[in-house]
């Protein structure tokens, strides 16, 4: 046997103990949130307008001259067509007879007439009008009052800077944790984000108006005053650090 042979294994043991990893970490773990109130920029809300009558024709007429006094009155409140409210939906929906409690062998369900509906999506920065908005949609013929949200037009950038906050939150907790204990945070081990979430505010307009909003507005001296808010954005990370000190 060579002479030289234990101190080469010797010398492979001493470089291969470096590779072999602590299975079991001493490691602190903490849970960072954040919670932002972002003011509102964004106005959404949809005006619609349900026609009935006997014929497609007279329903399409009905609901085309309500929708088209709808965006004159939009246009007169100095809101533009296209860049902050579209058309976006035009249903016609058939009327059928009732099924009667006791219906002879002959029966058969007829068609008695067409509901057409069409939508108008209101999106703008004029957040002051909501009341107005929806007050002069309805004296000028919207029969369906879509709920008001408030919104962000960029809420990546909230989202992004509560994560932040998270973060920062989770680093702070970690370093009072370690400071107590008497142990020291070496490096992260793991960094991961459980959840970030917006929640627009929202005004519940048909509540407030009722679905045949005319009918709630004939008794309303002035459009009820909507105030816009904050919009509430949150964060949740967590964070696991590799620690030495104390066992």
């Amino acid at each position: 046997m060579s002479p030289f042979a234990p101190l080469a294994l010797a010398a492979s043991l001493l470089f291969a103990a470096p590779l072999v990893a602590d299975e079991n970490p001493a490691v602190l773990s903490v849970s960072g949130q954040a919670v932002l109130q972002v003011p509102a920029d964004q106005l959404r809300i949809s005006l619609g307008v349900d026609a009935e009558a006997k014929t497609v024709e007279d329903a399409h007429a009905k609901a085309t001259s309500a929708m088209d006094d709808v965006i004159k009155a939009m246009k007169k409140l100095g809101l533009e067509e296209k860049t902050e409210f579209t058309i976006e939906r035009y249903n016609v929906d058939t009327q059928w007879t009732p099924r009667p409690r006791n219906p002879g062998p002959d029966w058969r369900s007829k068609i008695v007439g067409y509901t057409v509906r069409t939508q108008m999506q209101i999106k703008t920065g004029k957040l002051e009008l909501a009341g107005r908005i929806i007050a002069a949609g309805v004296e000028a013929g919207a029969n369906d009052i879509g709920d008001v949200m408030f919104d962000l037009t960029d809420p990546r950038t909230s989202r992004q800077q509560a994560i932040e906050a998270a973060t920062q939150n989770a680093m702070v907790d970690a370093k009072s944790m370690a400071d107590a204990a008497g142990v020291k945070l070496t490096s992260i081990q793991s960094l991961s984000l459980d959840g970030s979430n917006y929640q627009p505010r929202m005004f519940k307009a048909a509540a407030e108006y009722g679905r045949s909003g005319a009918m709630a507005m004939d008794s309303m001296a002035a459009p009820a005053p909507i105030i816009s808010g904050d919009v509430t954005v949150n964060a949740n990370v967590r964070l696991v650090w590799l620690i030495t000190g104390p066992q």
